[in-house]
C-alpha cells in the first residue's frame, strides 16, 4: 500500500508529524523538507501491533526501501535510513567496500553494514573480504577446499560474512562444517 500526500512537516521533540487541516499522522522522516507532496508507505509490526508510516520524498526511494528490508539483518528502520541516503553516495561506498560509511548512518552497525555490503556488491574481490577480517591464506583454503568438493566460489563468498568473526584457523573446522551444511 503506497499513499501520496501534500502536508507540512511537523516536529516536536524526538516525533516528526506530517499534517494538514484534518489530521496529523506520526512518521518516520529523515528528511529536510518543510512541505511537500510526501509518500508515505505503512509498515506493519506484529510484535507491537502498531503501524509505522515511513516518508519517502520520491517514490524510488520506496522501491529502494524494499530491496533493502530483504537483506537479512535489515530491518524497516535500517532499510529507511538507507533509502533515503544520497544515492551517488550509497553506490560509490558499495563500489568501494566502505563500511564506514554505513556506520555512520543511524542505527548501522558494523554487522549489519557488512551484511548489506556483501548483499549488495555483485562481485567480491581480495580486498574485501580483506575488509571483512578474514585471513587471506585461509581464504583460499577454504575456497579451494570446497570447490574441489564441486561448491561454487560465489555461493561460498555468500556465506562467509555469516561465519564468526574473524576467521582464523583455530576455527577452520567449524567454519567449514558451517559452510557445507549452507550450502
Amino acid at each position: 500500500m503506497f499513499h501520496i500526500f501534500t502536508w507540512t512537516c511537523a516536529k516536536s521533540w524526538s516525533e516528526t508529524y506530517l499534517k494538514n487541516e484534518v489530521f496529523w499522522v506520526q512518521v518516520e522522516y529523515f528528511g529536510k523538507r518543510k512541505k511537500w507532496t510526501w509518500f508515505l508507505h505503512p509498515q506493519i509490526d506484529i510484535n507491537r501491533n502498531t503501524i509505522k508510516y515511513y516518508a519517502f520524498d520520491k517514490g524510488e526511494q520506496k522501491s529502494q526501501f524494499h530491496q533493502f528490508n530483504k537483506i537479512q539483518g535489515v530491518g524497516p528502520k535500517h532499510a529507511y535510513y538507507l533509502a533515503m541516503s544520497d544515492p551517488t553516495l550509497l553506490s560509490m561506498a558499495v563500489e568501494n567496500f566502505d563500511i564506514k560509511y554505513f556506520t555512520n548512518l543511524p542505527w548501522i552497525g558494523q554487522k549489519i553494514a557488512k551484511r548489506i555490503l556483501i548483499d549488495l556488491k555483485p562481485h567480491l574481490d581480495k580486498d574485501d573480504f580483506e575488509s571483512l577480517a578474514i585471513d587471506e591464506k585461509l581464504l583460499k583454503d577454504i575456497l579451494s577446499s570446497l570447490h574441489d568438493l564441486g561448491y561454487e566460489r560465489k555461493e561460498i563468498k555468500k556465506l562467509l560474512p555469516h561465519c564468526p568473526h574473524p576467521l582464523k584457523k583455530a576455527n577452520l573446522k567449524d567454519i567449514m562444517k558451517r559452510l557445507i551444511d549452507n550450502l
